[in-house]
């Protein structure tokens, strides 16, 4: 007996420890369970912060893409436009063409028929013709051997055409009559760039550039004054292009056109300066034209030479 008790013994110690029933067996990886939310957590919260960092831009490729969305959704319009471009860029070169081998009959047609009108006193028709004439010389860019001619005709035209309604004296008049302030707005409002014509004879010739140049032999006094005038008016000559152009001499006579700019009394000189436009003036050459609005024949000592 003592025997078999020994051998069941050595058996039950040698068979593995049952586990109790009431114990389940573990989750054979419990830790790794455990850490999955964890890993999980930190994924999301680097996916986070790689999304707030702006990704690099590459030159071009956005842009380039979206105006390649913008230009392929508006393909039809954008094509009808460049056809209607095309079309008009034709039609534009074509006019012009023709209208640059029009030139030299325009230019032809000023000659031959816009300064005899001049002469014949047909100002309406040789304003036409000329400044048509003029436009043709400026675009030709004087290739044509009247151009200065018609140049030449077409600024006495604009003289004559757009003469002061009343006489140097009538304004001085008014001028002399009236306040300041209301004679200056009534200046500007009918006389200013109005156009005069004056021949007269040079007589002082200054070097300095200082309070007039040039003077003539010509007074403005008011009408019935001219015997000892209270009031008297001269042209003034500052920065008169034409002058500087001619270089005149004391004696020269100078038979000019210009536009009025200004009519002011000098408390200084005590009279009043007529100023001039001083890209306005314009030699008149054209005496028949003079003679017919009434200005007195010329006797030919206007053309005579400088001594």
């Amino acid at each position: 007996d003592e025997k078999l008790r020994g051998e069941a013994a050595a058996r039950a110690a040698a068979a593995p420890t049952p586990t109790p029933a009431s114990a389940p067996a573990a989750p054979a990886k419990p830790a790794q369970a455990r850490s999955r939310p964890r890993r999980r957590a930190v994924v999301e919260e680097e996916r986070e912060v790689v999304a707030a960092v702006p990704a690099p831009a590459v030159p071009g490729d956005p842009l380039g893409f979206r105006v390649g969305q913008w230009v392929w959704a508006r393909r039809n319009l954008l094509l009808f436009l460049a056809v209607v471009s095309v079309v008009a860029a034709t039609v534009a070169y074509r006019v012009r063409r023709g209208w640059l081998a029009d030139l030299p009959r325009v230019v032809e047609r000023g000659w031959n028929e816009g300064l005899p009108a001049l002469d014949a006193g047909k100002l309406d028709a040789a304003r036409q013709l000329l400044s048509e004439g003029r436009d043709a010389v400026d675009a030709l860019g004087d290739h044509s051997e009247h151009a200065s001619d018609i140049r030449q005709g077409a600024q006495e035209i604009a003289i004559l055409t757009q003469l002061c309604p009343d006489s140097l004296e009538a304004l001085l008049d008014q001028a002399a009559r009236s306040d300041a302030r209301d004679w200056a707005e009534q200046f500007d409002r009918l006389y200013k760039g109005r156009s005069i014509i004056v021949d007269a004879h040079v007589t002082t010739v200054r070097e300095s550039q200082a309070g007039g140049r040039f003077d003539l032999d010509y007074r403005i006094f008011r009408p019935g004054e001219a015997n000892r005038p209270p009031s008297s008016g001269r042209l003034a000559f500052e920065r008169f292009a034409l002058f500087d152009t001619l270089k005149p001499r004391i004696g020269d006579r100078i038979l000019f056109g210009a536009r009025l700019a200004s009519f002011k009394f000098d408390l200084q000189r005590e009279e009043w300066l007529i100023g001039l436009e001083p890209e306005s003036g314009v030699t008149m050459v054209h005496h028949k034209a003079l003679e017919s609005i009434g200005w007195p024949a010329d006797d030919g000592s206007a053309e005579e030479e400088r001594p």
